[in-house]
């Protein structure tokens, strides 16, 4: 029913220019919108643990190997094509809109299912995630939103790249090279090993080429976030 609800609204919201922006004005497609996503976090909190994959490293950081395919990916990716529109108008009129939260309500926000379907869902979820950031960005003309929107999508990056990183024994060996007084001895090199602690997730890698994919195409299409994005050490 919420894929079809769903269906509808984007059919809507296509179908004249004019009908969307003045539906987001009453603020109501906005509530809408939101009582969906909170059914899907509801359920996507309570089923994930099926599909799921969490490791420990040794600092005690919790990491999720995302799955390529889930029962709620196509449902979720119905919710954020319709997302794409509500933010890509919301990010014209200049508000915040990417953030992370700290409270107790923050697995009950939009953005916290934005990074969900990146981290938690199958391909299809993800791939309509990151049109979400995509839609948001080229739509922004202030560039310290930019500077929030880049950075949020960075952090997400900087979470795929160091499980990579820790399942690929990266760590340990760059505190070898970092113990030993001649790290560009050839023979220092050679001793250096890399011990992978578990099998490489490739969905992983694909998550981190999604998100720069991108990136890429924002930064081709706006010069104000081409400043955000060196302004984020990207």
């Amino acid at each position: 029913d919420t894929d079809l609800i769903n269906e509808s609204l984007e059919k809507l919201f296509r179908f004249d220019g004019k009908v969307g922006p003045q539906i987001m004005q009453s603020g109501k497609i906005t509530t809408m919108v939101d009582d969906i996503a909170q059914m899907l976090l509801k359920e996507l909190q309570q089923n994930k643990s099926v599909w799921l994959i969490t490791f420990e490293d040794d600092e005690g950081n919790t990491f999720t190997e995302p799955p390529s395919s889930t029962p709620f990916d196509s449902v979720c990716a119905a919710i954020l094509r319709v997302l794409s529109l509500v933010m890509g108008y919301q990010a014209k009129r200049n508000a915040p809109l990417l953030s992370a939260r700290s409270d107790v309500n923050q697995d009950r926000d939009i953005n916290y299912l934005l990074v969900a379907a990146m981290k938690e869902l199958g391909d299809e979820a993800a791939m309509a995630s990151a049109s979400v950031f995509e839609a948001i960005m080229v739509s922004r003309e202030n560039l310290d939103l930019l500077n929030d929107d880049i950075g949020f999508c960075l952090r997400i990056i900087d979470y795929f790249t160091t499980m990579v990183a820790k399942t690929c024994g990266v760590a340990d060996a760059a505190q070898k090279i970092a113990l030993t007084k001649n790290p560009l001895k050839k023979s220092t090199i050679d001793e250096i090993k890399f011990v992978s602690t578990r099998k490489l997730s490739v969905v992983a890698l694909d998550r981190v080429s999604c998100i720069y994919d991108m990136l890429k195409r924002v930064l081709e299409a706006s010069n104000v976030a081409r400043e955000a994005f060196r302004r984020t050490g990207g």
